[in-house]
C-alpha cells in the first residue's frame, strides 16, 4: 500500500506504518457494520445504484439516531422503535398525496389507510360528495392538411 502519510515501520509489531494505522482505527467500520446490518432496508437487488440506495438509507438512519442520542442525553429510546417512526415520518406525506389521486386501486387506498391508522370515511379530502368528475376529453381527430 501507498501512503504520502505513512513512511517508515511501527517499532512494536514490525509492520508497515499504514497497517497498524488501519488496524487501530478499523472498530469504527466494523461497529457501523454490525449496527446497519442487524436492522436493513437491503433488499437483493441486480442494480448496482438500488444497493447503494439502501445502504446510504441504512447509514443515515445510523446517523440520524447517534445524533438524537445525542441532543435528548436519553438512552432509553429503542433503535428498532425509532427506526420505524422515522420511516413513517418519511413516507407518510407521500401516502396522503397518493390517497387524492383518483385513479388509485381500491385495495393500495385501503391499505394506505390501514398504515397511517385512518378511517376511510373520515379521511379529508376523500368524500366524494364534494368532488367534481374529471373533465371528459373530447374525442381525437385526424389531422389534415
Amino acid at each position: 500500500m501507498m501512503s504520502i502519510m505513512h513512511y517508515g515501520e511501527c517499532e512494536m509489531e514490525h509492520k508497515p506504518e499504514i497497517i497498524y494505522d488501519y488496524n487501530r482505527t478499523k472498530w469504527g467500520i466494523d461497529a457501523l457494520d454490525e449496527k446497519t446490518h442487524n436492522y436493513t432496508t437491503f433488499r437483493r437487488k441486480r442494480r448496482k445504484p438500488m444497493a447503494i440506495f439502501y445502504t446510504i438509507l441504512d447509514i443515515a438512519g445510523v446517523n440520524a439516531f447517534v445524533l438524537l442520542q445525542a441532543k435528548e442525553d436519553n438512552n432509553d429510546i429503542i433503535r428498532r422503535e425509532f427506526l420505524i417512526q422515522l420511516g413513517m415520518e418519511l413516507v407518510s406525506d407521500h401516502m396522503k398525496r397518493r390517497l387524492d389521486s383518483p385513479f388509485l386501486r381500491k385495495d393500495v387506498r385501503n391499505s394506505i389507510f390501514d398504515i397511517l391508522g385512518m378511517n376511510p370515511n373520515e379521511a379529508p379530502g376523500t368524500s366524494q360528495a364534494g368532488k367534481e368528475a374529471p373533465p371528459t376529453k373530447s374525442k381525437r381527430r385526424r389531422c389534415s392538411i
